[in-house]
């Protein structure tokens, strides 16, 4: 009876480890881990997934990177060796398959040790991607958190157009010692402002962009528009200097993409801190991405109470 016991506790072990839940395997608790597109960090080297139809979702082995497929194949493999195991035992008696319960146990517990940390590599891969430290290139527009959070909504009074709104940044930044380092113009609605102010060991940049719509291809233009100017503000500085990114992007309608970005619990890199900011004007309301607690949430309080003082508007969460 003892092996019978023991090969039914290393089935259900098995079963659940390797097939649930059958949705976001990796349990990284973010929609960008199952997307076949850039969005998921995973999906940049696609040969870490598998060629899969459609047709044949939702069978037996559901992963869809290939270790995690792998995992799953052979666990297939020791539990069917575990049924047979189990009725020889029942009928041979546990004297007889004390051995080959012992082989069994060793084979599932390596299996289970190589699957979680399969799963630890993946998450790993995953998650650093947020975390962007000095020595990798930052894409602050990309991969700003990984898990759906509804910004803070604040109804802006005083601004209508977008004109006013740029000239009170305009008279703002100046008198809080920004710098205007850059301005570029691709159309009458497609405009981005680069305003910087270099404090000691501190780098504060705040970028104001003006885009009739945010379409996904923008987040790409956006980003190597940033990597751009940082080199120009880092020549010659060393790359520990602390950097404060804050962006206020102004469409005139929402937009996946748009959502995509404010929508989320930023999380900050190491001396990388970002504060993504956005306004539809058709709404006039001014939505903030909230901040992932832990690391970097206190200089994150601090870039929004520069945020406010920029736009002339006291914050009313603080």
């Amino acid at each position: 009876m003892g092996g019978l016991y023991l090969s039914i506790v290393l089935i259900a072990a098995l079963v659940i480890i390797n097939f649930f839940p059958k949705g976001n395997r990796l349990d990284i608790r973010s929609f960008d881990s199952e997307k076949r597109d850039k969005r998921n960090p995973l999906y940049k080297k696609k040969e870490r997934y598998r060629k899969i139809k459609d047709s044949k979702r939702g069978r037996i082995f559901t992963a869809e990177l290939k270790l995690d497929y792998y995992c799953q194949v052979s666990a297939v493999i020791i539990i069917i060796l575990c049924m047979v195991y189990g009725a020889y035992s029942w009928f041979a008696g546990d004297d007889k398959s004390f051995k080959i319960g012992i082989v069994l146990f060793i084979l599932a517990f390596l299996h289970i040790f190589i699957t979680l940390a399969m799963e630890s590599y993946y998450i790993t891969i995953f998650k650093s991607a947020y975390q962007s430290a000095p020595w990798k290139k930052w894409q602050p527009f990309e991969y700003t958190g990984n898990s759906i959070w509804y910004p803070d909504r604040i109804r802006d009074s005083l601004f209508k157009e977008f004109k006013e709104i740029n000239a009170h940044i305009l008279m703002s930044c100046k008198k809080l010692g920004y710098q205007m380092k850059q301005e570029k113009e691709w159309s009458e609605k497609k405009k981005i402002w680069f305003w910087v102010k270099e404090e000691k060991n501190c780098i504060k940049i705040f970028e104001t962009i003006r885009l009739s719509f945010l379409e996904w291809e923008d987040i790409d233009w956006l980003n190597e528009t940033f990597d751009e100017l940082l080199e120009q503000v880092l020549k010659g500085k060393k790359k520990s200097i602390r950097i404060c990114f804050t962006f206020f992007i102004c469409v005139d309608e929402g937009s996946k993409a748009f959502h995509y970005i404010m929508h989320r619990r930023v999380i900050q890199g190491i001396r990388r801190f970002r504060l993504p900011a956005g306004m539809i004007m058709e709404e006039r309301e001014i939505q903030i991405a909230e901040s992932a607690e832990g690391y970097g949430k206190r200089i994150y309080k601090k870039m929004c109470q520069e945020f406010f003082n920029i736009l002339g508007i006291k914050d009313p969460r603080y």
